[in-house]
């Protein structure tokens, strides 16, 4: 193969990919708050932040101490709680 074929078709693979991770569906995450107990933490504040520390979605856990965050993009976050009666 030449060297121009092998770049040309480099280059489209990478073009196809790009464009794959572009078009990645929305994702969704989701957990569970606990005590150090193993109890549930009904109603606390969780908080997604991107790689800039910036929120870029919150929500409250439910009674069994559940969160979910839907529709969120591919990459990697940081997960904040808080509740009431609970120390950082």
């Amino acid at each position: 193969m030449s060297r121009g074929l092998a770049g040309v078709l480099t280059g489209i693979v990478c073009l196809c990919v790009a464009l794959l991770l572009a078009q990645a569906p929305p994702l969704s995450l989701e957990g569970f708050v606990r005590d150090i107990a193993g109890a549930p933490v009904a109603g606390a504040k969780v908080e997604l932040r991107d790689g800039t520390g910036k929120a870029v979605a919150a929500t409250q856990t439910d009674g069994q101490g559940r969160y979910r965050f839907h529709g969120i993009a591919a990459g990697k976050y940081e997960l904040r709680m808080s509740a009431m009666g609970f120390t950082p």
